[in-house]
C-alpha cells in the first residue's frame, strides 16, 4: 500500500518519527514538509538579495537532527540549518565547495550531509567536486578534511558512525570520469587521516555505505552491481547474494524488526532479517550455515487456505558458501526423523533462503521441540539447532 507524495525525479527523504512527517522534494533543492494529513509546506532556503545565487544539486541533502528532529539541514553550495523544521533557515557555512563551473546543470554543489549521532554539532559534508568539509562546533568553523583522498571525485556519502565518535566513513565516486573502482575511505580520527578499506571489492562504482546497528564491525555497501556486507570492519567484503544485479542506490535498517531494507534503481525493495549474521564469525571453515530465528508452532499447518494453496511452515536460512553450487538442506527432529528436504541454487557470498518445513507427499510437518537443519553442498556440510515453540 503505497501512497505517491509528490512528483519529480526521486529525491531525498527524511521522516520525523515522532509524528511521521515526511521531508522530500524535487530537483535543486524545491522540497515539502507533508504532514499525515497531506498540508505541504514548501521549503526552500533563499540568498540575501545581495548575494551571489545559491548553487543546488540536482539531488539536493536534506537532514533532520537525530539529535533533535526539529533542526534540519539543507546543502546548496552552503550548509543551511533551520531549528523549526523548515520555517526558517540560516547559513552556517561559506562556499563549501572548490567553486561554481559552467554547464548544464548546477556543479560546486554539496551532496551529502552527516551529523554524529554521538555528539551534536559533529557534522560533515561532502561535495560533487571532490571536498569533504567537517565542523566540530555546529557549523560555526569548518576544516576541509579531503586530505590525501582522491581528487575531484563525487562524494556520494560521508557519514559519521554510530558506534565511534571520530570515526567517519566516506565514498567517493568516478563514474562520471568513466573509471569504475570502488573507493571506500575511514577515518578513526574525525578526517584528520583516511584509510582505505574493501579492497577486495569487484571494479564496481559505489553509492552507499551503513554501519551495522548492533555490530560495529558489520558493514553494508551498495554498488551499480549490487549488495556486499563486510564482518571485518571494511577489511574484506562478501557479495550479499539472492538480489539481481542491479544498482543499489540506498540502504536502511529497520530497528524493530532489524531488518537491513535496499532501495535498487530498477528493481523496487527488498529486505533481509539481520538476525543471524550476529552470530557470523569468519574462521577456518568455507561453509557456514548461520543460526536462524525459532518458529512458532501453528495448528493449521498442512491445512489448505485456498484449494490451490497449503499453509506451510518455512523459516529464512542465511548461509555463507565460497561456490556457486546447490546446497540441500534437510529438516529433522531431535530423534533424527527427517521432516523435509529441499535444493536451492546459491551463489558464492551470503545467501538467504526460504526453506519450507514442510513434506506436501506425506502431509508431515514440525511439532513443538528441538530441530535441527543440515545443509551439504559437494563435501561440505553444516548444520543448526533451532527450537519450534
Amino acid at each position: 500500500p503505497y501512497t505517491r507524495l509528490l512528483g519529480g525525479d526521486g529525491m531525498r527523504i527524511e521522516v520525523d518519527s515522532r509524528d511521521h512527517t515526511v521531508y522530500s522534494g524535487y530537483q535543486f533543492g524545491h522540497y515539502y514538509r507533508i504532514s499525515k494529513n497531506g498540508k505541504r509546506k514548501y521549503i526552500h532556503p533563499m540568498p540575501d538579495l545581495k548575494e551571489p545565487h545559491l548553487r543546488w544539486n540536482w539531488q539536493t541533502p536534506i537532514l533532520l537532527s537525530s539529535h533533535n528532529q526539529d533542526i534540519m539541514y539543507m546543502g546548496s553550495n552552503k550548509l543551511h540549518r533551520s531549528m523549526n523544521n523548515g520555517e526558517q533557515f540560516s547559513e552556517l557555512s561559506n562556499d563549501l565547495t572548490l567553486g561554481a563551473k559552467t554547464g548544464d546543470v548546477s556543479y560546486g554543489t554539496i551532496t551529502h550531509i552527516s551529523e554524529s549521532p554521538l555528539k551534536f554539532g559533529l557534522l560533515y559534508v561532502g561535495s560533487d567536486d571532490g571536498v569533504i568539509q567537517r565542523s566540530k562546533d555546529g557549523g560555526n568553523s569548518w576544516v576541509d578534511v579531503t586530505g590525501s583522498l582522491p581528487k575531484s571525485l563525487w562524494v556520494k556519502r560521508v557519514l559519521g558512525s554510530r558506534h565511534n565518535e571520530g570515526r567517519v566513513y566516506a565514498i567517493l565516486n568516478g563514474h562520471n570520469w568513466d573509471h569504475f573502482d570502488s573507493y571506500i575511505y575511514c577515518s578513526d580520527d574525525f578526517g584528520d587521516s583516511w584509510n582505505r578499506i574493501g579492497k577486495t571489492l569487484p571494479a564496481e562504482s559505489v553509492n552507499v555505505i551503513i554501519e551495522d546497528t548492533k555490530n560495529e564491525n558489520t558493514l553494508y555497501i551498495g554498488t551499480d552491481a549490487g549488495l556486499y556486507i563486510s564482518t571485518n570492519q571494511g577489511e574484506d567484503f562478501e557479495v550479499f547474494s539472492g538480489l539481481p544485479i542491479v544498482p543499489v542506490h540506498d540502504l536502511a535498517i529497520q530497528d524493530e524488526s532489524y531488518d537491513l531494507v535496499v532501495a535498487t534503481h530498477g528493481r523496487s525493495l527488498f529486505k533481509v532479517q539481520l538476525e543471524p549474521l550476529n552470530s557470523y564469525e569468519k574462521n577456518k571453515s568455507d561453509f557456514i550455515l548461520l543460526k536462524p530465528q525459532d518458529v512458532v508452532w501453528k495448528s493449521n499447518w498442512g491445512e489448505k487456505s485456498y484449494n490451490w494453496e497449503t499453509i506451510k511452515p518455512k523459516i529464512e536460512l542465511s548461509l555463507f558458501t565460497p561456490y556457486n553450487d546447490d546446497v540441500t538442506c534437510t529438516l529433522t527432529d531431535s530423534l533424527e526423523n527427517e521432516i523435509a528436504s529441499e535444493t536451492f541454487k546459491v551463489e558464492k557470498g551470503f545467501n538467504t533462503i526460504d526453506f519450507v518445513l514442510f513434506d506436501s507427499d506425506v502431509n508431515l510437518y514440525p511439532s513443538k521441540g528441538e530441530h535441527s537443519i543440515n545443509c551439504a553442498q559437494n563435501y561440505n556440510q553444516t548444520s543448526v539447532k533451532f527450537q519450534v515453540k
